[in-house]
């Protein structure tokens, strides 16, 4: 029997991580194992090379082919070059395999653009899964990725400019002043069998 896959998506400073960190030990402690899959694990091993997102190092001289930020019509664009393209795309068909294999999975993505929703909608062909989406106030969202300085200032406005077509989320949770303790325990009421 096939496990269920859960998608988070809420752009970089959202609280994406939070949330479903505190699911999972949630969920734990009644026995019940969800496996995480992060958009983290394939972004954060991009070598410097291949990223151009206003770090202070400068810009990867392979950046087209991985990340960049790029200014277009005075907006701030994520570009995902064919590298990160191939790498994202293994990793949607990795999360679908385990669910596959019988393994309930919470994935913590950020739609970079429609052709990386598109990608979702492939390796998903033929099966299931529950969209949430996690948003937040966008001056607060500014405001954290300020105050953690792990991440260039402006990508999570980069990525909130992304505009992706027809993403239907099932639930919605907002983490502007809910903590992720409530937002894990709205996640986990909505899953309870016989509810999604």
């Amino acid at each position: 029997m096939a496990g269920r896959l859960v998608i988070l998506a809420g752009p970089s400073s959202v609280g994406t991580t939070s949330v479903v960190d505190t699911f999972r030990h949630r969920e734990a402690a009644e026995g019940r194992h969800w496996h995480p899959v992060e958009i983290d694990d394939v972004l954060a091993r991009l070598p410097a090379r291949w990223v151009d997102v206003g770090w202070p190092g400068g810009p990867g001289e392979l950046a087209d082919q991985g990340l960049s930020i790029v200014d277009r019509d005075g907006r701030r664009e994520l570009c995902v070059g064919p590298l990160l393209r191939a790498l994202l795309r293994g990793y949607q068909a990795g999360a679908v395999a385990m669910a596959d294999e019988g393994v309930d999975v919470i994935v913590d993505d950020v739609l970079l653009d429609q052709e990386h929703l598109d990608g979702w909608r492939r390796a998903l062909l033929g099966r299931d899964a529950v969209w949430v989406e996690v948003r937040c106030d966008p001056d607060e969202i500014d405001r954290r990725e300020e105050s953690r300085g792990d991440r260039p200032l402006g990508l999570a406005r980069a990525q909130r400019s992304t505009v992706v077509d027809g993403v239907r989320f099932d639930l919605v949770l907002d983490t502007t002043t809910t903590a992720p303790v409530a937002n894990a325990e709205v996640l986990s009421r909505w899953l309870a069998p016989g509810t999604a």
